[in-house]
């Protein structure tokens, strides 16, 4: 296992007595830097992912399930399949990595080193095909998030679809009420046009009639006051 947490420590920084040695280093080193690099800027999401978390009650491999599959971590991931962090996790080496990116570098390096001194139960190999056992699992995981993802879609869809269908025949009525009731303002307002005119004729007449019987009437008090003058042209003195 020395070779390899030798690896991981060059990638955080190199130290050597030689120069020449450790610009080879260096060299050897810039790939595993550059990605170990994009891994420490994610460290609180990396690490928050690898936490873990109570487990459902029951315990049982599987239970994971009754959580929203959208909200798993990996670790709900690898418990809900019976992996264990066990001394050849690739998760520790991970962990280990994120871990040791908030210190200076020597320390880094220093505790990566004392590390691989102190622990010799871990093996590369083991480690690697932890590391591939796990993969193969979160891969499995995002195509199931992908097909669930896909799925409440398709269910957001149908009701996005469904509500405008059901929206329309609202406002399909409401166009048919507003109609109706247009037509009913048009034939109420010329029902009163035509009750409006046929009072006004009848106005009309009465206003005739009243002319009528006020010149008749005056004709009258006219011919009556013309024999009146008569009547009174003659004095008694006359007769």
């Amino acid at each position: 296992m020395s070779k390899f947490l030798r690896k991981v420590a060059s990638a955080f920084v190199v130290v050597d007595d030689e120069p020449s040695v450790a610009s080879s280093r260096a060299e050897t080193a810039t790939a595993e830097q550059e990605g170990l690099a994009d891994m420490a800027k994610e460290t609180s999401t990396l690490i928050a992912q690898l936490e873990s978390r109570p487990p459902v009650e029951g315990g049982a491999a599987g239970a994971q399930t009754q959580t929203d599959l959208l909200d798993w971590t990996a670790e709900d991931v690898f418990r809900d399949n019976g992996m264990q962090d066990t001394p050849n996790s690739a998760l520790r080496l991970i962990k280990l990595i994120a871990g040791l990116s908030m210190f200076p570098r020597e320390q880094q390096l220093a505790m990566v080193r004392a590390m691989d001194q102190a622990d010799d139960s871990w093996a590369e190999a083991d480690v690697v095909q932890d590391a591939r056992k796990r993969q193969a699992l979160l891969r499995a995981h995002l195509a199931r998030v992908a097909k669930v993802g896909e799925d409440r879609s398709k269910e957001i869809a149908a009701a996005v679809e469904m509500t405008n269908q059901n929206g329309r025949a609202v406002l399909a009525e409401l166009d048919q009420r507003i109609a109706a009731l247009y037509a009913r303002r048009e034939q109420e307002a010329a029902e009163t046009a035509t009750a409006v005119s046929k009072f006004q004729h009848q106005q009309q007449e009465i206003d005739a009639r009243v002319a009528r019987a006020r010149q008749g009437t005056a004709q009258v008090i006219q011919a009556l006051g013309g024999l009146s003058f008569v009547g009174g042209s003659q004095t008694p003195e006359n007769g």
